[in-house]
């Protein structure tokens, strides 16, 4: 699951601190008060749901709202006064805030309406495929459903799973991810614990993320990439094929465990660690 908006009250709860914590935000903010309001009625609405049964509360939907409220600048270029949200090292214009990135790569729509691709997918009939698609969004989209966090404990007593996120993601941020992990129960423990695996993941000689694994469960988050992982490190990110199909290199580090990924020839069919 990458980018996983599966208990999106809780989830949105963490814009306020990751924003703090990697700096987009400054404690001298004078818009902060407006933003740390919106957090708590959020919070508040955790604690006492409201009457309806919408899975996502709007007090909870408009802490983003307010969080591009406080970073947008006005006295930048016109495309550059909103943050990015898929990647906070980036800027876009406002109201789109990121819906103008990324460019489509150059041959993704012809490889991916071609037969022998889609008949390798298994899909059932032909389509003509789009980047986004309105009806699909339409008939994915949330309503009276339970968060599907809750599911997780039951598939992970038979079932691994896997969440990754980009480190510079901001919708669907790192901190995210761990305060969901950190409110669930599941193997008799809550959260991960000090019995939790950590390891650091290198690729081809730099670091590429960390890892942390436990009872079926684990977490990467992936450094240098957003929230379109495969995008920003296209290489990198068929290491995470390869650590969920336990094709890597483990060694044993003083404090925490090394996993090398490894790096392919595509042209000569082989790879190296």
């Amino acid at each position: 699951i990458g980018n996983g908006w599966i208990a999106p009250n809780l989830q949105s709860l963490s814009y306020l601190p990751f924003g703090l914590e990697v700096g987009v935000i400054s404690k001298g903010n004078l818009l902060l008060p407006s933003l740390v309001e919106q957090h708590n009625k959020c919070k508040e609405s955790i604690r006492n749901p409201p009457a309806a049964d919408d899975m996502e509360f709007p007090e909870c939907v408009f802490v983003l709202d307010s969080f591009l409220n406080i970073t947008l600048d006005t006295d930048a270029p016109e495309d550059q006064q909103c943050i990015n949200v898929y990647d906070y090292e980036l800027r876009d214009s406002y109201p789109a805030c990121g819906a103008n990135w990324p460019n489509i790569l150059e041959g993704t729509t012809d490889f991916l309406r071609r037969s022998d691709v889609q008949k390798a997918l298994n899909l059932k009939k032909p389509i003509q495929w789009v980047e986004c698609s309105d009806p699909v969004y339409e008939d994915l989209y949330p309503t009276k459903e339970e968060e599907s966090y809750k599911l997780l404990p039951e598939i992970l007593s038979e079932i691994p799973i896997v969440l990754f996120n980009g480190a510079l993601d901001i919708i669907c941020n790192t901190l995210s991810t761990e305060m969901l992990i950190e409110n669930m129960k599941w193997d008799g423990h809550r959260g991960f614990n000090k019995d939790a695996e950590r390891m650091h993941w290198i690729y081809d000689g730099e670091k590429a993320g960390e890892i942390v694994s436990q009872s079926n469960l684990t977490f990467i988050k992936v450094y240098n990439a957003s929230h379109m992982v495969p995008y920003d490190v296209p290489e990198v990110s068929r290491g995470l094929v390869d650590i969920i199909t336990n094709k890597y290199k483990k060694i044993a580090g003083d404090i925490v465990d090394y996993i090398y990924t490894p790096v392919y020839d595509i042209y000569e069919g082989e790879y190296h660690y």
